[in-house]
């Protein structure tokens, strides 16, 4: 693409496509291909253009969601080792050939400035993959609510302590990441001092309670327990409890779990990593609604906080409040 009016056409192509991909999307023979083809467009200097791909991009997301949260974590986490720049071999030159060295070095000077401006590209590329599934659940959290399992593991693997270039180029989009998701969904908590950082789930996980460690980037417990989706959760001041609640089990559900705070090495002595050392200390049927309310008004009402000034004390806000 090269002239301001090739630019306008694809445009207007995306802005057509972002209005019918949900009903098309069986027909595209390569949804990977497009995804990939519009996060590049995200990147141009274009702003009309770059402006239209990128809500086309979220429209694809609302069409095929896990689709996009695969293909947008694979371009976030496929940063390939730095390449180290040859250093250069000693040439002689003659008198006559002083004019012709001169015009080499400012070839080779912006040789390398042209790719030193490639990579700063590819690396936003790397921001703007992650970003875009956080825009997406900023603008269309429901949409995402099934597939935070997948999502969380996404993100989490941008922080493996084992690819530190990925993690440092990362950092900051993967942090912005977590935080949102933590604001956005109820069935998400994390707590800062421990790095725990604590997912409901729903019947496709067993309605089990996952926890990571960010520090290691491993999975750190596995609460199971509840016979329904997990709606909310919450650590405690410490992080050594964790409550939850399922608003689709019969009668509601809240479960109190001890937890610990330990890392690696009391998951060791405890006899295995979120085992021995895990249980539901108490269970707390709770009346039950009038009807059964949509997922969208679990993620704008539900809600679950620990109480500082009584001990123990936990306030649940229900989803018809």
């Amino acid at each position: 693409v090269h002239t301001n009016s090739d630019m306008i056409k694809i445009s207007l192509s995306c802005d057509y496509l972002g209005k019918v991909i949900i009903s098309w999307f069986r027909f595209v023979d390569d949804v990977e291909y497009l995804l990939k083809t519009l996060l590049d467009l995200t990147n141009c200097d274009h702003y009309l253009l770059k402006k239209s791909a990128s809500s086309t991009l979220l429209q694809c997301g609302v069409a095929v969601p896990q689709s996009f949260i695969k293909t947008m974590g694979y371009e976030a986490l496929n940063i390939s080792p730095s390449v180290s720049s040859s250093s250069s071999s000693a040439t002689s030159f003659s008198t006559s050939d002083l004019a012709r060295s001169h015009m080499s070095a400012l070839s080779e000077y912006d040789s390398k400035q042209s790719m030193a401006f490639s990579m700063h590209k590819k690396t936003k590329r790397h921001e703007q993959a992650l970003m875009s599934i956080i825009q997406l659940v900023q603008k269309y959290p429901q949409v995402l609510l099934k597939h935070i399992p997948l999502l969380v593991h996404t993100i989490i693997r941008c922080l493996d302590p084992s690819a530190p270039r990925r993690r440092k180029a990362l950092l900051s989009a993967t942090t912005a990441s977590l935080h949102v998701l933590v604001t956005k969904y109820p069935n998400v908590a994390f707590h800062q001092e421990t790095q725990h950082f604590a997912i409901g789930t729903g019947p496709a996980r067993d309605n089990c309670i996952l926890i990571y460690d960010l520090r290691t980037t491993t999975r750190w417990k596995q609460l199971k327990g509840h016979r329904a989706a997990v709606t909310a959760i919450e650590f405690n001041a410490d992080g050594s409890y964790l409550i939850s609640y399922s608003a689709y089990e019969r009668p509601p559900t809240v479960k109190c779990w001890y937890v610990g705070t330990g890392g690696f090495f009391n998951a060791l002595i405890s006899g295995g990593y979120g085992a021995s050392s895990t249980k539901c200390i108490k269970t707390c049927p709770m009346p039950p609604l009038d009807r059964v309310y949509p997922p969208i008004d679990h993620l704008q009402y539900t809600k679950l906080t620990w109480n500082n000034k009584v001990k123990g004390a936990v306030k649940l806000q229900r989803e018809n409040q």
